[in-house]
This record gives C-alpha cells, sequence and structure tokens, in this order.
C-alpha cells in the first residue's frame, strides 16, 4: 500500500474515485470493508488476464457467508463459450435476470477505467454497474468461474437498507442508455412490489389495531 488518504468525502463513491485517482497499475478493482479476497484469488486474475490482455473486464464467481463465516451460497456469471459475450446494452437490459456480478469479484483495466471517464458521482449504489457497462459498451469482458471473493450478507448491508434508492438508480440507468421499455417494466415491477408490502404491512396494522381496540373494549366493560 503506498498511499493512505484520511478526510472527509461526498461518500463512497467520491471516496473511491478519489482511491483511483492515486492507482497505479494495469488491473483495478475495489474491496468494500465486509468483503475478502479468497486465497489466490489475485494470482487467478493475473492468470486471466495473461491468457486474454484484450479484455477490458474479468470476472469470477463469488462465495456467501454469515457473520459467523457459515457458507449461505455462490454465486458464478454465466460462462461462455467464446470472448466476448455481452455488450453494455445487453449487460444492463438483463441484470438481475440470470445475468449477475458481484462487485468484490469484478476486475477491470485501467485504461478501460480511465476511458470511458472512471466512476459517476450521480450514482451512490450502482457506480459498478454504471462503470461496467460504460466499459462493456465500449470493450470486452471475459467471464470464469473461479471463486474470487467471500461477501458477508447482513440486515445492515447498505444495499438491504436503501433498497428504494438503488432500484430508482436502476430505472435511472436504463433510461439513460435509451433502455425506456426496461425503465418502464422495471419500475412498475418495483411498485407492484412496494405496493404489496405496504398492503401487508396495512393488513397487519389494522389487524393489531382491532386486537387493541377490543381489549381495551374489554376493560372497559369490566
Amino acid at each position: 500500500m503506498s498511499h493512505t488518504l484520511i478526510e472527509k468525502d461526498e461518500g463512497q463513491t467520491d471516496a473511491l474515485i478519489k482511491g483511483f485517482n492515486k492507482a497505479s497499475g494495469d488491473i483495478y478493482c475495489w474491496l468494500n470493508a465486509d468483503d475478502a479476497f479468497t486465497p489466490n484469488a489475485l494470482q487467478h486474475v493475473v492468470e486471466k488476464y495473461q491468457e486474454h490482455p484484450n479484455s477490458d473486464m474479468w470476472v469470477g464467481a463469488t462465495r456467501f457467508v454469515d457473520q459467523r463465516g457459515n457458507i449461505l451460497g455462490h454465486d458464478c456469471p454465466p460462462v461462455p463459450k467464446c470472448n466476448p459475450f455481452h455488450t453494455g446494452l445487453e449487460l444492463l437490459k438483463f441484470w438481475g435476470n440470470g445475468l449477475h456480478f458481484m462487485q468484490p469479484s469484478v476486475f477491470f483495466s485501467s485504461n478501460a477505467y480511465k476511458n470511458v471517464g472512471g466512476l459517476n458521482k450521480r450514482f451512490d449504489h450502482l457506480m459498478d454497474i454504471e462503470l461496467w457497462t460504460k466499459i462493456c459498451l465500449k470493450g470486452t469482458i471475459f467471464t470464469f468461474d473461479a471463486v474470487l471473493s467471500e461477501m458477508k450478507i447482513h440486515e445492515d448491508q447498505k444495499s438491504n437498507k436503501q433498497i428504494n434508492i438503488r432500484e430508482m438508480e436502476y430505472i435511472s440507468l436504463k433510461h439513460q442508455h435509451g433502455l425506456v421499455g426496461q425503465a418502464l417494466q422495471h419500475l412498475e415491477n418495483f411498485s407492484t412490489g412496494r405496493t404489496k408490502i405496504l398492503n401487508s404491512l396495512q393488513r397487519k396494522l389494522l389487524h393489531s389495531q382491532k386486537k387493541s381496540t377490543n381489549y381495551f373494549n374489554g376493560q372497559t366493560l369490566q
């Protein structure tokens, strides 16, 4: 580690941008505090980089663990028979429908990062997908099934606690790249899901209110 910077920032994306501005080397990535690389992960990436030097991104699999380190499952990106296999718009269009990249297992070339203008501070949740989309629109990605990272799953994760913001960023990103139909469908699906949750919560509250009213009525009658 050649640089350590401790200062106020404008959020996670701004902090990452400051880090990449100081970064050197041919391959970039970032690792959040809850995540970890698996043994030999970086060696795997270097090998794939040497085998496919013309790719702009190299993506491996991720292992999910709970707070005690128990394995919950794995997520492996689609591994095609040929490389490249997706453009940025296809990646964005099918994201969440069988196409998944887990951020700690995604590595990209420093040239690709710089050529697309790096991370966008407008995105606080989907800064990674926004970056990958821009890279894939201009270049290629290579996927493989080696497990490169462990991602810790818990209730206090940013993506779980601020799901409304995340989903609106998905919709904005799709609209930004001209996928208006997909943006509208995403909005409809999200709204339907939220409505079901709110209706369920309303039923529970009404049920709770009814029980409480009956209880106090009973107390009054006595």
